[in-house]
């Protein structure tokens, strides 16, 4: 047996996919297929646990004991930015600096509501404005 199964037999694997449209193909078959694992298994699992962030992209962190083979799948977070934009019904944020996307105060504290009901996590104010800074969002 390895040094490095001895000293860390879980592997910790991390992946940001789009809900419920998991298949075992890239990037979930490449990394787990070296493992032992059944990809096919662990993507229709995925696509269970994750069903309810309809359309949206999550991250999904995958242990992995590389001795026994059991592995535990968790549903991380889904990032403000991708809320947001869903929000808004866009499909990117602003790449052009002379163009701006503009939202009221108003606007902000109901997409706050929103993150949070879609979520069941609080988001603090000024992490959600500079999230939105770098999708090209200015608050008013």
């Amino acid at each position: 047996m390895s040094t490095n199964l001895k000293l860390n037999p879980v592997k910790q694997i991390r992946l940001l996919v789009r809900s419920g449209q998991v298949n075992s193909g890239p990037p979930l078959g490449p990394v787990v297929g070296p493992l032992g694992l059944n990809a096919k298994k662990i993507a229709d699992q995925i696509n269970r646990m994750t069903a309810e962030f309809k359309d949206l992209k999550v991250l999904v962190k995958l242990s992995v004991n590389r001795i026994t083979k059991l592995f535990e799948l968790s549903v991380q977070r889904v990032s403000t930015a991708t809320l947001f934009l869903k929000y808004r019904q866009l499909n990117k944020g602003c790449s052009d600096r002379t163009t701006k996307i503009f939202i009221s105060n108003e606007e902000l504290d109901e997409f706050m509501a929103f993150a949070e009901t879609k979520t069941g996590i609080a988001r603090s104010r000024t992490s959600v404005i500079g999230t939105l800074g770098s999708l090209g969002v200015t608050v008013r």
